[in-house]
């Protein structure tokens, strides 16, 4: 627990449990350990969630003791909705490694939870009190997370539970997020704003683009909506090139992808985003742009990676040392692994 980001649990010890997951099944020789890492930190999560007949039942906090924004005086006490997806797929992970059934208890019971707190409209409030589950302010959440993860409960365990549940948050989205183009963050560590449009992110943005892209019943409007948004990531977050300072260098990792308009930082995640819905951009459209936009940015992960260590760092930033959030390298791994095997069917 020195590990100063654990002070977001859901978000970083989730993906921990995934990250741990993940080693046990590629490299043997420390499976048990990394098993064991995964069992712990689960069960962490698990010793702070929130008892069954509670308004957020099953959810693990946002936050977690003192250390950077947990203290803030707005988050104490407080839990972001979408945070307990991330736990709950952690949860998953475990379960299909193990199968030991506590895991996907327990991942079913924060999807319950989810069902119980949906609003008629379809949507969820993006930040609320831990013990209630009262909104801080009127500002909604961007489920695209959470239709993912109903999604995976469907497709690969064959729960069909959340089917409308699901349905009803697409169509949130939709009805009120795409026309209004507020693709608005949702971080637990910036404070949420209700004003529109003061701190959009690729992180709603990309990924929704992706679903719709990878949706084989999307339509042709929906998939030119999907084009187009990736066009707005683009113009707002992605940097190609960028001059080279006083010394002759270049301070950011170029070509790269800011996370928020809150923190204008190239964040190895967000270039994440950015390679897997360009990769689903090609495959409707097979547009050799696409494809060649994703594979610079991710042989720009390779760049950043330190090939002694294997570290990867989050900020590609000249001076930002080894700052590393935990579930942004997942996201790195993940996607390496994708392109690694997308690239290799891709010449066969």
């Amino acid at each position: 627990m020195s590990y100063i980001h654990n002070a977001y649990p859901c978000k970083i010890i989730g993906a921990t449990v995934s990250m741990a997951v993940m080693i046990a099944k590629f490299n043997p020789d420390f499976g048990e350990s990394a098993e064991r890492i995964a069992k712990n930190a689960a069960q962490f999560l698990i010793n702070q969630s929130r008892p069954q007949g509670t308004s957020l039942a099953f959810f693990p906090p946002t936050y977690y003791g003192n250390q950077l924004t947990a203290r803030s005086p707005e988050n104490i006490g407080k839990t972001m909705m979408m945070e307990a997806v991330q736990a709950a797929n952690a949860f998953l992970d475990l379960y299909d490694l193990v199968h030991e059934e506590i895991y996907l208890n327990q991942a079913l019971g924060i999807a319950r939870t989810y069902l119980n707190t949906q609003s008629e409209d379809g949507s969820w409030p993006v930040k609320v009190d831990f013990e209630s589950g009262v909104p801080v302010n009127d500002v909604k959440a961007i489920p695209i997370d959470l239709i993912s993860f109903f999604d995976r409960l469907k497709s690969q365990y064959g729960y069909t539970d959340f089917s409308s549940a699901r349905e009803r948050a697409f169509n949130y989205i939709k009805k009120e997020i795409c026309p209004a183009y507020d693709w608005h963050g949702q971080f637990e560590d910036v404070t949420v704003l209700l004003k529109p449009y003061d701190n959009l992110t690729n992180c709603t943005a990309a990924p929704f683009a992706k679903m719709v892209l990878n949706d084989k019943n999307s339509t042709k409007k929906d998939i030119q909506y999907a084009l187009e948004l990736m066009r707005f990531c683009e113009d707002q977050f992605v940097l190609w090139g960028t001059p080279a300072d006083g010394n002759g260098i270049v301070p950011i990792g170029i070509p790269c992808v800011f996370e928020q308009y809150d923190y204008q930082t190239p964040v190895d995640a967000s270039a994440c985003n950015m390679i897997n819905a360009y990769i689903r951009a090609y495959n409707k459209t097979k547009d050799a742009l696409y494809l060649a936009k994703a594979m610079s940015l991710t042989n720009n992960i390779t760049v950043w990676q330190n090939t002694a260590s294997g570290f990867l760092p989050t900020l590609w930033k000249i001076g930002q040392g080894k700052d590393l959030w935990m579930n942004c390298a997942y996201e790195s791994i993940k996607t390496l692994f994708f392109m690694d095997n997308y690239l290799n069917k891709l010449v066969k």
